[in-house]
């Protein structure tokens, strides 16, 4: 199954990039993650999606939404993202 990062913003994306390999959206900020990743779950609901979340209360707690409306695994810094 093809996995895809979803995270908060362009650096957060990029050091998940530059640490997994794995093909990465930036959502621009926490409150777009959850729309992010619904509508790509929409478009690719056989995509493994896994959220990069800020550790902050904002980005936790905008994972966790995006996480509910579609599924997606929640990474945290500091936590492998594995198969």
């Amino acid at each position: 199954m093809t996995q895809l990062v979803i995270g908060e913003g362009v650096a957060t994306c990029a050091a998940v990039r530059r640490a997994t390999g794995l093909p990465v959206v930036a959502a621009m900020s926490a409150k777009n993650l959850p729309v992010v990743a619904a509508l790509i779950h929409g478009r690719q609901p056989n995509l493994k999606l896994i959220i990069a979340a800020d550790d902050d209360e904002a980005g936790v707690e905008a994972a966790r939404l995006a996480s509910a409306r579609t599924g997606a695994l929640i990474a945290l810094p500091g936590e492998l993202i594995r198969d």
